[in-house]
């Protein structure tokens, strides 16, 4: 992929490549920044970077996606749009830079094949990528954990978009055909491994795109935020809204604060229900609980939408269908569906059909076979 975006075979010995994955959460939806616990899964399709040292003290950056670039000195952020790659790029820059002994000016290529705008992680991917590349070329050792918080702070304070620490996380630590168990609070982790048979992971992208930081992404956190604080002038010592009692969660008022709250709790005991599903093998159980997590996403968190509803139910009508959900932060993406594997064909002529019918475009469709992990890689 990037042999052929940096000009050839011979051109790549300057240069040191890395790659960074997107994720799919399983489940564990908006509960990442309430201290709760996810289960995301790397995916096989990645942000990569060549990347050297230049003779300079300016960085260039290169977006082979975009045909852009981008020229800045070392230690700044160029003028740009919060939602831009290039924000994201250079704020890790700046990040990896405050951790290093020096920071020499980078040229930097950047190619990546993760839908953008469709909940995939793709700008989580872009950071760890950054931080990958600075690495290689700088020899700068930073622990997987503390480049992940970096990732985070790049969103937050370069892209004005305050997420959890789940996709920067999955994106550096996620391994091949395993779910990543992980306490947001704590960020402690575990592997756990998905069976290889009885039924399958498909993603559907409904092709809403949205910016997470132009939509009711960072209201939702002022409304969990108010829900904890609501909860700790009741009495309670709560580290994180997860924490709270589920009876505690159904007495709060007004009833939007209820509805946040109730769905922190209930979401976060799925995810620990999902993981041991996925240790018994039980795909059945798995796809209730997705089923079950998408209702709560519709009805109490309200981060759904027209096309991810429809792709859901369309696919929950298809016979071997076990359970389908939205995935990632909402309001547009892709459904996330657990289907028998004898069965895949027919969710898949089923969705398309519909689909087209009702919104006049087809959705893309993918199956979660294989997967990638953050790290160097060697040109083909």
């Amino acid at each position: 992929m990037l042999r052929d975006a940096v000009g050839g075979r011979a051109s790549l010995s300057r240069f040191s490549m890395v790659q960074a994955p997107g994720r799919v959460n399983l489940i564990g939806e908006h509960i990442d920044y309430n201290g709760g616990h996810v289960l995301p899964i790397p995916i096989g399709r990645v942000v990569g970077i060549a990347a050297r040292k230049r003779a300079h003290r300016e960085h260039r950056i290169t977006s082979l996606n975009f045909r852009e670039s981008c020229t800045f000195a070392v230690g700044t952020v160029p003028t740009a749009p919060a939602g831009s790659w290039v924000r994201y790029v250079a704020g890790m820059l700046c990040e990896m830079a405050r951790h290093a002994a020096f920071a020499p000016a980078l040229a930097l290529d950047v190619y990546g094949d993760i839908p953008l705008g469709a909940g995939l992680s793709s700008s989580a991917a872009l950071c760890i990528a950054t931080g990958l590349a600075f690495e290689a070329v700088t020899g700068t050792d930073i622990d997987p954990i503390e480049m992940a918080r970096m990732a985070q702070r790049v969103e937050q304070v370069y892209a004005g978009v305050q997420c959890g620490i789940m996709d920067q996380m999955a994106s550096r630590l996620g391994r091949p055909h395993h779910a990543l168990l992980l306490s947001c609070d704590t960020l402690a982790y575990e592997q756990v491994p998905i069976p290889a048979h009885g039924a399958r992971l498909m993603l559907i992208d409904s092709g809403v795109r949205r910016a997470l930081a132009a939509s009711r992404y960072n209201e939702r956190r002022q409304e969990c935020s108010a829900a904890l604080t609501l909860g700790r002038r009741h009495g309670a010592s709560l580290r994180s809204l997860c924490a709270m009692d589920r009876k505690m969660a159904e007495r709060l008022k007004p009833a939007v604060l209820r509805n946040r709250a109730v769905h922190a709790v209930d979401e976060d005991a799925r995810v620990h229900a999902a993981a041991a599903a996925l240790t018994q093998r039980d795909w059945a159980a798995l796809g209730r609980l997705f089923t079950a997590s998408h209702v709560s996403l519709r009805d109490l968190y309200e981060v759904s939408c027209a096309e991810l509803d429809f792709l859901v139910e369309t696919a929950l009508a298809v016979p071997g269908v076990l359970g389908a959900r939205m995935t990632g932060g909402g309001f547009g993406g892709c459904t996330i569906n657990v289907v028998r594997e004898d069965t895949c064909e027919d969710l898949r002529e089923a969705a398309t059909q519909a689909y087209q019918q009702a919104f006049k475009r087809e959705p893309r469709i993918y199956e979660l076979r294989d997967s990638l992990q953050a790290g160097m890689v060697r040109p083909a």
